[in-house]
């Protein structure tokens, strides 16, 4: 099952149709998951102008094809390697990074665009398409922080937050003081 969609896939890619492409390799990614099918995976998203998931699928191929000590990778592996290295290296420069560490409240929320990226202790690099981008971290009795941040290609931006506690007002003085 997984050959004739790889070679289908190949043939949909040469011809330029390359979201057709990526569905036949996925399935058949699916059927028998061959590390080196992330590599058409990522090519067809580099296609695409996807580069964050292009990167996101070279770098699984990386990780799965890793050669296992004492075995030695093939020279054909070893090349496949070096050129996916340094296809990850041009396209890091399509893309925006945004480093994010935040340290207190312990699960405080942080959310980026609305939807939830993690919660506090957190340290993590997101990789983005360049743009705007709307950081907000809040947490039960904390004042919410949020920031807005502009990414460019190439560019790693780097925020830092810590909520502050609310304080809660002390009253005192009696029924007098609670009626002004």
């Amino acid at each position: 099952m997984a050959v004739p969609l790889f070679k289908a896939g190949i043939r949909l890619f040469d011809q330029g149709f390359y979201q057709k492409a990526l569905t036949h390799f996925q399935r058949a990614y699916f059927h028998f998951p061959n590390p080196k099918i992330h590599t058409r995976i990522a090519l067809c998203f580099k296609w695409l102008g996807k580069y964050v998931k292009a990167i996101f699928h070279y770098e699984k191929y990386l990780a799965q094809s890793k050669p296992k000590p004492p075995a030695k990778p093939t020279a054909a592996t070893t090349t496949l390697r070096q050129g996916v290295q340094k296809t990850i290296g041009v396209l890091l420069k399509k893309i925006g990074q945004l480093r994010l560490w935040v340290t207190a409240p312990q699960g405080a929320l942080v959310r980026l665009n609305g939807a939830i990226v993690g919660k506090a202790p957190l340290k993590k690099l997101l990789r983005l398409t360049p743009g705007k981008y709307h950081v907000t971290i809040s947490a039960k009795d904390h004042h919410p922080l949020q920031r807005d941040v502009a990414l460019k290609a190439a560019q790693i931006t780097k925020l830092s937050f810590t909520l502050t506690r609310i304080r809660k007002k002390n009253r005192s003085g009696g029924a007098a003081a609670d009626e002004i």
